[in-house]
């Protein structure tokens, strides 16, 4: 009986560490708390890249974003207690922010970000969800590859500055993103 109940009791610990993992209910992962993901994060890279080889990536941050302007505010990723987001920034070549507005989830190290009105991002060659890494010791929150999406050509053209025949009506491609707390590295 001794042997059964201490065999019993190792499968029982052996069945149970998994679920340490766990969130609260044992069964869903954890997830990360909004109050450790808020802030107001640079965006240090932001690229789209084309899944066709012939097509170049654009750099959406250069392209799209005021940079070099003396008294505009640096590109931000604002990430708020209450799971709303901003992305604030000055266009290129002009002097008044724009801001686009969502919402954000978050998973396991995890930051989701859907936009409330993608048509409006869908010009910068951006998703209308984003999906991002979040890593606690670096304070960044990064994209790479992920699901492809597509663009319109219009847009893709007008961000890469160059229009070509041989570009389809959709580009499809993926997203690179980061975004840091502190100061781009």
């Amino acid at each position: 009986m001794r042997v059964w109940m201490e065999r019993t009791r190792g499968l029982l610990l052996f069945t149970l560490l998994p679920l340490a993992a766990c969130g609260d209910d044992g069964v869903t992962p954890r997830r990360t708390p909004a109050d450790e993901v808020a802030g107001s994060y640079r965006i240090c890279a932001l690229e789209f890249t084309p899944s066709s080889r012939f097509l170049p990536a654009v750099d959406i941050r250069a392209k799209a974003f005021e940079l070099e302007a003396g008294g505009v505010t640096p590109p931000r990723l604002k990430l708020d207690r209450t799971r709303a987001f901003e992305l604030e920034f000055t266009p290129r070549g002009q002097f008044t922010d724009v801001e686009h507005r969502g919402t954000f989830g978050t998973g396991d190290a995890e930051v989701i970000l859907t936009f409330t009105r993608p048509t409006d991002v869908a010009p910068l060659l951006l998703p209308s969800i984003l999906r991002a890494r979040w890593n606690e010791q670096a304070k960044t929150l990064t994209s790479g590859g992920g699901l492809p999406y597509s663009v319109a050509k219009s847009d893709y053209e007008w961000m890469l500055g160059e229009s070509d025949p041989g570009i389809p009506s959709r580009v499809e491609g993926t997203l690179t993103a980061r975004f840091a707390l502190g100061g781009c590295n």
